[in-house]
C-alpha cells in the first residue's frame, strides 16, 4: 500500500533530477511575487520557488536588505539556448514508453515511486555560466539574507533553506505527475493522466497536476495579457477542445541555483566553492584529515524539496568532511563535472567518493 508519509514534490525531483537540467518544480507557475529571474534569492517551498528579494536590483522601503549591495551581472555570462527542450515527454529512469496511439501515449514503470513531465511546447533555458564571484557574494551575504527574510517577512530561515538563483528553464505550459507504488507484486491497472496513460500496480497513489489554468472568453481568447498571437489548441489540458491563447513563456519548469551549507558552530565565513569550471576540480584529495567530521554529523535544515537524497547536498557534505571550511557553496552544474560528461549514477555518494575532488580556499575565503 502507498505510504503515509508520500510526498509528491519529493517524489517528482527525485524521479527527473537525474536529467541534469536543474531542480524539477512540481509548481512551475509564479507565485504571487512574479516569475522567477536570475538573480532571485529565495527558497523552495512544497515543490514551488519563492522570493525573498532580487540580489541584481537597487531597492529602498524595504525591499532589499539593508546595505545591500547589488550583485552586477555580467552580460558575457549570460547563456540564452532558445527550444533546448523539445515538446513530449520527460521521466524517471524506470518509465519505459510502451506504444503511442493517436493522443495517447501509454508508459509503465516497474519503480516504487517516479515522475513524468509533458510539455506541449519546447522549452527555453537562461543561464549564468558558473563564476567564482557570485558563490563568493552569496558566502558574504546570506547572514544578512536570512535577518531581511526574519525581519520583513517573519521567516524562520536556516542557510541551508536558502537558494541563489542563477538560471531555469520555462515554457508555456505543463503536466507534471508523480506516483508511488510499493506493492508492485499486484495486479496492474491504468491510471490516466493528462495526454498519457500510466500503467501501474493498482494500490500505486498518482498525483498530477496542469498549468497554467487557462480559460476562453466567447472569442476564444483569453482574457488575460498574454505574449503569442496565435490561437493555441491543447487536447491534454483544453477537455473541451475550446480555441484558447497561451500566455507568455513564464513557467518555471527546472531551476539552477547555488547552495549553501554551514558547519555547525561556525560563525565566521570562511567560504568554500566545489568549483566554478570544468577544469578546476583537481582530481586528489586536499585539505582534510582524519579528524574532520563526517557528512552524518554536518547538520541542516530539511529543505522541503532539496533533501539528502539529491545531489547538490552530498557535494555540499563532501566539502565540508574533506577541508576545515566553515561555509561550503556549490552549484547544480558541479554534479555534472563530477560525473564528467557521463550519466547520473543511481548512487552518486559514491562516484563522488572515488573520484575525490579536493576543496581548496583562496586567502579572501573564496574557493
Amino acid at each position: 500500500m502507498p505510504s503515509d508519509s508520500f510526498e509528491v514534490h519529493k517524489a517528482y525531483a527525485r524521479g527527473l533530477h537525474h536529467l541534469g537540467h536543474g531542480m524539477p518544480l512540481w509548481k512551475p507557475e509564479p507565485p504571487e511575487s512574479g516569475e522567477v529571474r536570475i538573480c532571485d534569492v529565495g527558497y523552495l517551498k512544497n515543490g514551488g520557488f519563492r522570493r525573498i528579494f532580487n540580489a541584481s536590483q537597487d531597492g529602498d522601503n524595504g525591499s532589499v536588505p539593508d546595505g545591500h549591495l547589488p550583485y552586477v551581472l555580467s552580460p558575457r555570462l549570460l547563456q540564452i539556448r532558445p527550444n533546448v527542450l523539445p515538446p513530449g515527454y520527460l521521466f524517471s529512469r524506470d518509465i519505459v514508453h510502451m506504444s503511442s496511439h493517436l493522443f495517447t501515449n501509454v508508459f509503465r514503470s516497474e519503480g516504487s515511486e517516479g515522475a513524468m513531465l509533458f510539455l506541449p511546447e519546447a522549452a527555453t533555458k537562461e543561464l549564468i555560466a558558473p563564476t567564482k564571484s557570485m558563490a563568493h557574494y552569496m558566502g558574504t551575504n546570506y547572514q544578512n539574507w536570512l535577518h531581511f527574510a526574519r525581519s520583513q517577512s517573519n521567516l524562520e530561515l536556516s542557510p541551508e533553506d536558502l537558494v541563489f538563483v542563477r538560471g531555469f528553464s520555462k515554457t508555456v505550459g505543463w503536466s507534471v505527475t508523480a506516483y508511488e507504488q510499493l506493492d508492485r507484486s499486484g495486479p496492474i491497472t491504468s491510471f490516466q493522466v493528462p495526454s498519457a496513460r500510466l500503467l501501474l500496480s493498482e494500490t500505486s497513489k498518482v498525483q498530477h497536476r496542469n498549468g497554467p489554468r487557462l480559460t476562453s472568453n466567447a472569442n476564444g481568447i483569453h482574457p488575460s495579457d498574454f505574449t503569442r498571437p496565435y490561437p493555441y489548441r491543447d487536447l491534454g489540458w483544453a477537455q473541451s477542445g475550446d480555441t484558447i491563447v497561451a500566455p507568455g513563456r513564464n513557467q518555471c519548469i527546472f531551476l539552477n541555483y547555488y547552495k549553501i551549507k554551514v558547519r555547525p558552530g561556525s560563525q565566521v565565513p570562511e567560504v568554500i566553492e566545489a568549483g566554478a569550471g570544468p577544469h578546476e576540480i583537481p582530481r586528489s584529495r586536499d585539505g582534510g584529515d582524519d579528524d574532520d567530521p563526517d557528512p552524518s554529523s554536518v547538520t541542516g535544515s530539511d529543505d522541503t524539496a532539496v533533501n539528502s537524497c539529491f545531489p547538490l547536498t552530498h557535494i555540499l557534505d563532501y566539502i565540508l568532511k574533506y577541508s576545515r571550511a566553515k561555509v561550503a557553496i556549490a552549484h547544480d552544474e558541479d554534479i555534472a563535472y563530477v560525473c564528467n560528461g557521463e550519466p547520473w549514477p543511481d548512487n552518486f555518494l559514491r562516484l563522488l567518493e572515488d573520484v575525490g575532488p579536493a576543496v581548496t580556499v583562496d586567502p579572501y575565503g573564496s574557493g
